[in-house]
């Protein structure tokens, strides 16, 4: 009803009423007619009537006003539930109202299901036709007592409650927000949150794995702060820095640091920090609070915020004091080592040259020229094993010569003392810049002595020319060549190794054996011997 329909309503009850009153004058209080009264009232009468009119047009006004409100009120509540229905029944949220059931005391006992949408359907995998109207003890046999008195409190009370909780029913976790929205009545609204917590369980039981491997670790386990003071330290704190754990918290870590180790300990942390590194490593000396030294390896591991800063370091720590100990002292044992083997190979050395020397000056007194050659082919072959020795007296390696200074220096010094006057044999030589283990490199020396000097002496007609040449290669496949070649008369006929009938050859034969190899030898323009050997293990020279 509109306004100005209200307005004339009060009019005409106005009118109705002045009307009702001059037939109740008329019948009781006054002397004339009705048409009187109502035509010609009294002053007052009209005064009372205009007023009564008045009244019931405020009135019409109102009750206008107040009907207005109601329907538009009533029209925005239509409006608001179709907006609310719509949003619960879109949302994947479940939602569903119920009604709480009591028993005779006003227990909660039980509740019934009188609404739900799709997300409760997608949220527990139960339907609509399943649930509506029925109780949960009937639609869900195994509902724990947790929820209804939780529900029932709701629904008593009025105060709303948030929760996780566990289903056994439905074998699920859920976040539930359970409120009353009128007497007897609650609704709910929830997640499943099961993928949450057992994601939350796993780290749980790694953090569990965590904390044990970190408080029964053998290793100091750190974690410091972009300035590198302690946010935790495990058990070893204890003995690398001499405090309990819960001491050294606060304190700087480079306080520990050994003062010769600390300011390349300081710059690298910075450079690991200033250039985004997620790791590092480095190893430093840690000084306990008694004075005593710790040489520690870190391992590393730094953690940044979203904007790129560093927030903390994670560092596990080996103590490697016993490691570093055992180094000195095998370094130490090396250096005596190699002490004594040098001074071995001195006194070899100084003992080969006397006898070389004896045997030099007891050639001298011979004058047998067959005795004499006998003495000086001696005096080659100990020259030939105290050169090795001087060579080995003179490096750093004790088991290993180089075969060109070498065999060019034993060559030279045979050929020197073999070839006299105005000869026209030539000694060449071609050797690799290889090392070889000693125990190869002495029979190689003492076949080169034999070898050369019995081309020196055998192989060349007085005053013939010719050439002696030696060479030594390393090959590809890891074997090693050594050959002897002259341009002279060649070998005799019938020669066999086999069964040498010199002793030069005698001697060649045996150091062949040792050294586990191939020998060739033939005549081609000259006596050529060639040894192809391996230096798979080394051997001992008797």
């Amino acid at each position: 009803m509109r306004t100005y329909q209200i307005i004339l309503l009060g009019i005409l009850l106005g009118v109705f009423f002045g009307f009702f009153d001059a037939l109740v004058d008329t019948a009781f209080f006054s002397d004339k007619t009705f048409i009187q009264n109502v035509l010609r009232p009294d002053a007052g009468e009209i005064w009372s009537r205009s007023f009564v009119i008045f009244l019931f047009i405020i009135f019409g006004v109102v009750v206008s006003r107040i009907i207005t409100h109601l329907k538009r009120t009533k029209e925005l509540l239509k409006v608001n539930e179709e907006k609310y229905r719509k949003l619960i029944t879109k949302i994947d949220t479940g939602f569903a109202l119920h009604e709480i059931v009591l028993d005779d005391s006003g227990k909660p006992v039980d509740y019934i299901f009188l609404e739900i949408n799709k997300g409760f359907e997608k949220q527990t995998g139960l339907s609509e036709e399943d649930l509506i109207g029925k109780k949960v003890t009937v639609a869900l046999p195994k509902t724990e007592q947790f929820w209804i008195d939780t529900y029932g409190k709701v629904a008593l009370t009025g105060e709303a409650t948030s929760f996780e909780h566990y289903t056994e029913q439905i074998q699920k976790w859920y976040a539930v927000h359970a409120y009353r929205p009128m007497k007897n009545q609650f609704a709910v609204i929830f997640n499943d949150i099961t993928d949450r917590k057992e994601a939350e369980t796993e780290i749980h039981k790694s953090e569990e794995k965590y904390r044990e491997f970190i408080e029964n670790t053998d290793d100091l386990v750190t974690q410091v702060d972009n300035t590198g003071k302690f946010l935790m330290v495990n058990h070893k704190a204890k003995e690398i820095f001499g405090l309990e754990p819960g001491e050294c918290i606060g304190k700087s870590a480079f306080s520990f640091v050994h003062p010769d180790d600390t300011d390349e300990t300081q710059r690298w942390f910075n450079e690991q920090i200033e250039k985004n590194a997620t790791s590092g490593n480095i190893a430093n000396r840690q000084v306990d609070i008694f004075g005593n030294i710790h040489h520690m390896l870190w391992a590393t591991n730094i953690h940044y915020d979203e904007n790129g800063n560093a927030i903390h370091l994670n560092s596990i720590a080996s103590d490697i004091t016993q490691l570093k100990n055992n180094e000195e002292a095998l370094h130490k044992s090396l250096d005596e080592k190699d002490f004594l083997i040098n001074e071995v190979n001195h006194r070899v050395k100084n003992n080969l040259a006397i006898l070389q020397n004896l045997v030099s000056m007891q050639s001298s007194y011979v004058n047998d020229t067959a005795v004499k050659g006998y003495l000086n082919d001696i005096e080659n072959r100990i020259r030939s094993m105290s050169l090795i020795h001087k060579r080995l007296y003179t490096t750093t390696d004790v088991t290993q010569v180089e075969m060109k200074d070498y065999v060019t220096s034993l060559a030279t010094g045979i050929f020197t003392s073999l070839v006299k006057g105005e000869s026209e044999v030539k000694l060449e030589l071609d050797i690799d810049e290889t090392m070889l283990h000693v125990n190869y490199a002495t029979p190689c020396g003492l076949i080169i002595n034999e070898l050369l000097t019995n081309a020196i002496k055998h192989a060349f007609p007085v005053n013939a020319k010719g050439t002696v040449s030696i060479v030594f290669h390393k090959e590809q496949d890891g074997h090693y060549r050594l050959t002897i070649r002259d341009s002279g008369i060649g070998l005799p006929d019938g020669f066999d190794l086999a069964k040498p009938r010199g002793l030069g050859m005698k001697v060649v034969r045996s150091l062949f054996w040792q050294l586990k190899g191939i020998l060739e030898y033939k005549s081609d323009k000259g006596a050529v011997f060639s040894f192809r050997f391996k230096t798979e293990e080394p051997i001992r020279v008797p």
